[in-house]
């Protein structure tokens, strides 16, 4: 199955929360601030599934034990999200970040699901990326400017 198709039904099951009882999972606030944070400052300006996926960059680092343990370790690693490493990061498009909040919110809900969109865990933007690390990983696909990566083959 084609990669894109796959995120696209992933897309949609987010996006189509179903609520059985009142089987409310917790989000952690400061967790959620780092998630939007990385979603807004990161790919803002990518189609909405180009959000999820850089969110999702995240989830799937935090359940690999070679990446740190929280949300905000793995977004705060040193060179890892490129908006990062500037200190005058401001919110200007508050229906932007909004739309990254929403988002954050819904991937974190659901961070302990199994992903079978093949787990990526590797991002590069082809504007501004200067590194080669990412040849010797296998090449999922593009949305927008961001490139995606695993090494799981």
């Amino acid at each position: 199955m084609n990669i894109f198709y796959k995120l696209l039904i992933m897309f949609c099951l987010l996006f189509s929360e179903i609520s059985i009882g009142s089987t409310e999972i917790p989000v952690d606030l400061s967790e959620l601030k780092c998630m939007t944070d990385n979603i807004y400052f990161e790919a803002r300006s990518e189609p909405i599934i180009g959000q999820v996926l850089v969110g999702k960059t995240v989830i799937n680092r935090l359940q690999d034990s070679k990446w740190p343990n929280t949300i905000c370790k793995v977004v705060y690693q040193k060179s890892q999200y490129s908006w990062t490493a500037s200190p005058l990061n401001e919110i200007d498009d508050y229906k932007s970040y909004a739309l990254a909040q929403s988002i954050a919110f819904l991937l974190l809900r659901h961070k302990d699901n199994e992903d079978p969109y093949l787990g990526d865990h590797y991002l590069r933007c082809d504007y501004r990326d200067k590194v080669s690390w990412w040849k010797s990983m296998r090449f999922l696909g593009q949305v927008g400017k961001h490139c995606f990566y695993t090494t799981h083959l």
